[in-house]
């Protein structure tokens, strides 16, 4: 798990002065990794001594490790941004699929050496023991949300996903202890999603978020919080990089589940195509 992915990860555990490290590291500024103890606790308005307490909470050793982390990540960060900005009007489709493949590597490295494994394991558990998965999601997040949703239907699980709002809120509201909700925000400051985790919360209900905010009551009141990393440079050409991102963690979460028993999973995928295929005759 890189730096920023610690932080992120770690972040519900910091104190109050610890999360305004943790705030300022967040931002992205490239040129952090420069900073010293002494200049990053000046920044921040705190002591050096809460600095290095931070360092420990998000499970580095010593600061000199955080930097070289950080100073990684920011050159990839930089390559990102560089990808993107090379995107003209000239380019003929030859090198547009060069650059959108290797944009598109650049996004799901990020991704996957972000996850926590840990969660992640945590996540698929609940899911294997839900009688129904209910997914909240709005705007290019419903695209994710919807696909998930097919696949698991395809395969036997029951899971739904309402492209209406209101009607995602009010299915929600039928979910009790034994199902699972799952919200899907990348920015994580989507009304529907705060209000669905945190209702899910009140009620009792396990949920899982996927993000890539830690400060919103979606990520505050889910049981399991998924984050995939800030990919900011993405807004100049729309949201490529966040939907696939999340993509990435909603297949990491089906292939979970169906591996629980994959030889059922296949048969009930075989199943499916095969009425469906009537349609095309």
């Amino acid at each position: 798990m890189n730096s920023l992915a610690a932080i992120t990860e770690n972040y519900s555990k910091l104190s109050k002065n610890e999360k305004k490290v943790a705030d300022f590291l967040l931002t992205g500024d490239n040129n952090l990794y420069s900073y010293t103890v002494q200049k990053l606790a000046e920044k921040v308005q705190v002591t050096p001594s809460c600095v290095m307490r931070f360092i420990k909470k998000i499970g580095y050793g010593s600061y000199t490790q955080f930097r070289i982390e950080l100073a990684k990540e920011s050159q990839n960060r930089t390559g990102n941004e560089q990808m993107v900005e090379v995107f003209t009007k000239s380019d003929d489709y030859a090198s547009l699929v060069q650059k959108l493949l290797a944009f598109y590597n650049n996004t799901l490295d990020k991704t996957i050496h972000s996850l926590n494994l840990k969660k992640l394991e945590k996540a698929v558990h609940i899911l294997l023991n839900a009688k129904r998965i209910c997914v909240v999601a709005q705007g290019a997040s419903f695209l994710v949300g919807s696909d998930f949703v097919r696949k698991l239907i395809f395969a036997g699980i029951p899971a739904i996903c309402f492209e209406d709002s209101h009607t995602q809120l009010s299915q929600a509201t039928n979910l009790t202890e034994n199902d699972c909700l799952i919200a899907i925000s990348y920015s994580g400051k989507t009304t529907l999603t705060n209000i669905a985790v945190k209702m899910a919360a009140d009620a009792g209900i396990p949920s899982i978020s996927i993000s890539q905010n830690v400060q919103t009551n979606m990520v505050k009141y889910a049981t399991v919080p998924l984050f995939v990393p800030s990919l900011e440079p993405e807004r100049k050409i729309g949201s490529i990089a966040s939907r696939m991102a999340c993509n990435a963690i909603t297949d990491i979460l089906y292939l979970g589940i169906i591996q629980d028993d994959l030889n059922n999973a296949i048969a009930h995928v075989s199943k499916k195509r095969s009425i469906i295929q009537q349609l095309k005759e």
